[in-house]
């Protein structure tokens, strides 16, 4: 429609029916809307630019936090609401609270000469005992002049220097409480702890990886057998400096990380390769995911999320026209009504609900009677997105969106927060080990402590997280409802 716009000469409009003055003012409408887009696209990349160039000169940017505002009063309706809600008795945590120690307490004030003992009144009172503790073991060793050796007992400790107990605290403040390096480092030290920097790293690194790579093993192999669909996801990382990426596999049961050096279909492809072997799509059927072309590359069945393709048409930007405001919200307000259908088909489904559904997407989205020009190339793009997006209608147990995926990423952007990234290849493999672990055991309920402890002392009680996967297939099933 540009090229038309360039030819329009307002002196030759005299004789224009009323069709082709209203198609000439939509065109220029939507022409309005495109600049304005892209002023507004600009003008947020200048100052982007300003506050950069600000900051190499060793200046202060525009502070990114907002202007105090006044907060609107609270309703005195609502205030009675909320005190009626604080009134109301809790339940009773100390039915759940497990009694470690019972200790009486006398009266020590003189009393009255008829006051009479008329029983006790219970207080719990919580506390934490955190202290250092320092075994000495004495190891019995014998030797034979016939066999011309020593032999001695074994060290309960498996030849570490550091007990089970504190390794296991180390890596569940480091990955689980996200507490840095460093800090983990001064608290030991403060309890009176002599370790140094690099024996705090190599817990993390490559003595976690040791410890716990067959676990992360059985938790891949267990979360992908138990399951037809999987979610998936990445974000970007540093290791030493360069760019990478972090990918997860995941259900409802577990979260599997890959730490890789490219975002491509082939390393999709092989994310799987070096835990169970084969390509990914040996061992997935169904992928849920954003729509990543990395993702849609594999040879296996697409789900595309629908909270990514509705978030498309929020931030739709234009809409600088009131007629065209006023298209995009009505609009909205189909889709979330084409949204809560199939949620509730995924509640109850049968097959002629189905195909209702199936010719309504047709309707709502074939564009017919959209004026904003872009508002209907973001609905060409999902018409074009139908088999990917509708995949669900053939299998309620797929999950319309992919919010667990982002959930379980939601751990690895906070941690390159607060730690930037991993220093080596050996850091980023304990990375991806620990943080399945750690997601795993979030999703099963399992104590991370605890898992840990069981695990680095040799005990091995606690049932593995792999098994407490299979334990639970039929949950599957409802991923994300």
């Amino acid at each position: 429609m540009r090229e038309d716009l360039s030819q329009i000469n307002p002196n030759h409009l005299d004789g224009a029916d009323l069709d082709t003055l209203r198609a000439i003012i939509v065109s220029l409408m939507n022409r309005v809307e495109t600049l304005e887009a892209i002023v507004v696209q600009q003008l947020a990349e200048i100052h982007h630019l300003k506050d950069e160039n600000a900051r190499l000169k060793g200046e202060k940017g525009t502070p990114s936090f907002k202007a105090n505002t006044k907060k609107k009063p609270t309703p005195k309706s609502s205030l009675k609401r909320s005190a009626h809600k604080r009134g109301k008795p809790g339940p009773d945590r100390s039915a759940c609270i497990e009694i470690d120690q019972r200790q009486t307490v006398e009266l020590e004030q003189k009393l009255p000469p008829d006051a009479r003992f008329v029983g006790y009144r219970d207080v719990l009172v919580q506390d934490l005992v955190f202290t250092r503790r320092t075994v000495q073991y004495r190891l019995k060793r014998y030797y034979s002049q016939q066999a011309g050796r020593f032999y001695e007992a074994v060290s309960p400790a498996q030849g570490h220097r550091y007990g089970a107990g504190l390794r296991s605290f180390v890596l569940m403040a480091y990955y689980q409480l996200r507490i840095p390096q460093g800090k983990i480092l001064e608290l030991l030290r403060a309890k009176g702890v002599i370790i140094s920097a690099g024996a705090i790293s190599l817990m993390l690194t490559e003595q976690a990886e040791a410890a716990f790579s067959e676990d992360y093993q059985a938790i891949v192999e267990a979360g992908v057998a138990t399951s037809r669909h999987q979610h998936i996801d990445h974000t970007g990382l540093r290791q030493d400096g360069v760019g990478h990426q972090v990918a997860v596999l995941c259900t409802r049961a577990y979260g599997a990380f890959f730490i890789n050096r490219h975002r491509n279909k082939d390393t999709v492809r092989d994310l799987l390769a070096d835990v169970l072997g084969g390509s990914l799509s040996d061992h997935v059927a169904v992928l849920v995911s954003d729509k990543a072309g990395e993702f849609l590359a594999q040879p296996v069945l697409h789900q595309a999320c629908w909270i990514h393709e509705i978030r498309h048409y929020k931030q739709l930007k234009g809409a600088y026209f009131t007629v065209f405001r006023q298209e995009k919200a009505a609009f909205l307000e189909q889709l979330y009504a084409y949204y809560d259908r199939l949620r509730r088909w995924r509640a109850s489904p049968h097959e002629a609900e189905a195909q209702v559904l199936r010719q309504e997407f047709d309707v709502l989205f074939s564009g017919e009677g959209i004026a904003f020009e872009g508002l209907r190339k973001r609905i060409a793009l999902t018409r074009a997105s139908k088999a990917e997006l509708l995949l669900c209608l053939t299998d309620a147990s797929i999950p319309l969106e992919n919010n667990e995926a982002e959930r379980s990423l939601r751990e690895v952007v906070l941690k390159r927060k607060i730690s930037y990234g991993t220093r080596s290849a050996s850091g980023s493999r304990a990375w991806s080990v620990m943080l399945t672990l750690v997601e795993t055991a979030r999703k099963q309920g399992v104590e991370v402590y605890g898992y840990l402890y069981d695990r680095l002392n040799g005990e091995r009680v606690m049932p593995s997280l792999a098994e407490c996967i299979r334990a639970q297939p039929a949950q599957l099933a409802l991923a994300t409802a």
